[in-house]
């Protein structure tokens, strides 16, 4: 089968229903487990490489897992978070606070998707008495409420016999909805479990630190255009250099000048779609003197050129 054309813009798959795209053969289905726990189950086949762009509201902040055996996914959360990004052989865990988000996904020329979502408070319950051993970053994103945390671990061989169970499960509703959970909760059974063993690297920061780390991440973010250098940002942040960049790379998963800048790049996204400014605008609204390079940087980040975001209509799904 043919790849998609590099250049084209992601398919919005809210706009499926009623204009199919040739070759695409796509099932997706929300499964609501309870009132704190569902699934989304994505399997697609089609050209290689194809995007797909699926827009929603997180109404609530919740703790989740892309479980990707097959494809690529990512979550462009807009409110100034980076960009996350999950492929095959890899779990990827996840706290989304209350967002507008477009999540992008990549055929390969397949997709094979399950992300369990949890209600924060719900999670919390779930931890229990074993919180002390889930990852720091994890423990202070769901601290701080409003914080997004990514992170992935390692495959382990009973995650994808409970994926394949929840893909090919056909019973009568009353009873899938019982096994479903069932199969939700052991996989984050087995997600505890790997917590607990201390498969998950732990932090070497004080609470302190960690602390000061999300006070220069503030500092950092109050001006897009003009960012502190940063040794101004540590002695500002109560710190040093040393431990700021080691801190910040533990607490948010990259180096302090990425995170900057996958920031300005997710807040120009939003005014793409929230304004009518030109692209030089927007680039300099952001801290970028070259329309070139921001040009290249956002083509690089979200697979599409500034001028194609306003393409992709928003629609709650």
């Amino acid at each position: 089968m043919a790849s998609q054309d590099p250049d084209a813009p992601p398919v919005d798959i809210a706009s499926l229903a009623t204009r199919p795209f040739p070759g695409l053969n796509l099932e997706h289905r929300k499964l609501a487990v309870s009132d704190t726990l569902y699934l989304d189950l994505f399997q697609a086949q089609g050209p290689a490489g194809l995007r797909l762009a699926n827009h929603f509201r997180n109404d609530r902040a919740h703790v989740g897992f892309n479980f990707c055996l097959e494809g690529r996914t990512s979550f462009a959360l807009s409110g100034g978070y980076p960009t996350a990004h999950a492929r095959a052989d890899k779990v990827n865990n996840f706290l989304m606070p209350a967002c507008d988000t477009t999540q992008g996904l990549v055929l390969e020329p397949g997709l094979s998707l399950v992300t369990l979502y949890i209600e924060l408070g719900a999670f919390r319950k779930l931890l229990g008495e074993g919180a002390e051993a889930a990852p720091v970053r994890l423990l202070d994103a769901m601290e701080h409420g409003a914080d997004c945390y990514f992170e992935s671990y390692g495959w382990q061989a009973i995650i994808k016999t409970a994926l394949s169970q929840i893909f090919h499960a056909r019973m009568t509703p009353f009873a899938q909805r019982i096994y479903i959970e069932s199969k939700a909760l052991e996989l984050v059974a087995v997600i505890l479990d790997y917590y607990a063993h201390g498969a998950v690297k732990r932090s070497s920061l004080s609470r302190a630190d960690v602390e000061r780390i999300h006070h220069a991440k503030e500092l950092l973010l109050r001006d897009l255009a003009n960012p502190p250098s940063l040794s101004k940002l540590a002695r500002a942040a109560g710190t040093n250099e040393f431990t700021l960049k080691l801190g910040f790379k533990q607490v948010f998963d990259m180096p302090v000048f990425k995170y900057l800048q996958q920031t300005r790049l997710a807040k120009a996204y939003d005014l793409f779609q929230s304004t009518n400014l030109q692209v030089s605008e927007v680039a300099n609204l952001v801290g970028y003197e070259s329309v070139s390079s921001f040009t290249r940087a956002f083509q690089a980040q979200y697979g599409l050129r500034p001028g194609e975001v306003k393409r992709i209509p928003f629609r709650t799904i």
